[in-house]
């Protein structure tokens, strides 16, 4: 078990995924083994799982947001917004937050840039109205999964058990699994 002082949904590497465990001051991590179907190896980038996105008006009004907001936190003139978005400008602002900037650099401009998205004091609202229950967890992974379709592309909900106390498992369906990701499969190639 391990104890986190941020809180995420879960982080993959290799053979193990760590899964987070709401607490009242920390979140407490295991590691699991991947499912066996998550397990094959599948070459994303093959030519025949290449996939077709067909960004509707809604999509393209969330992309030029995020690529508004994320161009108003780099240096002035580094990228300009074209008025007709497609998803390559996106990823190719978002490639801009790495260039000749530290990791810490990097977390400073993406917090910017996603608390320039929402009014000042609804962030701290939240905190104090959605405490980490299994409701509040689900309805985040519903509109993660929803709202963030233009981003990673198509995903579900999936249940998983959360330790909520030393030993007690309660089943709750706030895990979103991204089936192939749309923003890094683009970012590389």
């Amino acid at each position: 078990m391990h104890r986190l002082h941020a809180p995420s949904q879960a982080a993959c590497s290799g053979r193990h995924c760590i899964k987070t465990v709401p607490s009242p001051s920390h979140v407490q991590c295991r590691a699991v083994e991947p499912a066996a179907a998550e397990a094959a190896k599948v070459d994303p980038f093959a030519p025949e799982n290449k996939v077709t996105y067909n960004d509707s008006p809604l999509d393209k009004i969330f992309m030029k947001l995020f690529t508004q907001k994320i161009a108003d936190q780099l240096d002035p003139g580094t990228f300009h917004v074209p008025s007709n978005i497609q998803y390559e400008d996106f990823v190719q602002v978002s490639k801009e937050i790495f260039r000749g900037r530290s990791t810490q650099e990097q977390h400073a401009l993406v917090r910017r840039v996603l608390l320039s998205l929402v009014p000042p004091g609804i962030p701290a609202a939240c905190k104090a109205l959605f405490r980490p229950t299994r409701w509040a967890a689900e309805v985040n992974a519903a509109v993660a999964s929803w709202g963030f379709f233009w981003l990673v592309g198509d995903s579900e909900l999936r249940s998983q058990g959360v330790e909520v106390a030393p030993g007690v498992l309660r089943e709750q369906a706030s895990v979103v699994h991204i089936k192939k990701c749309r923003c890094v499969l683009r970012a590389f190639t």
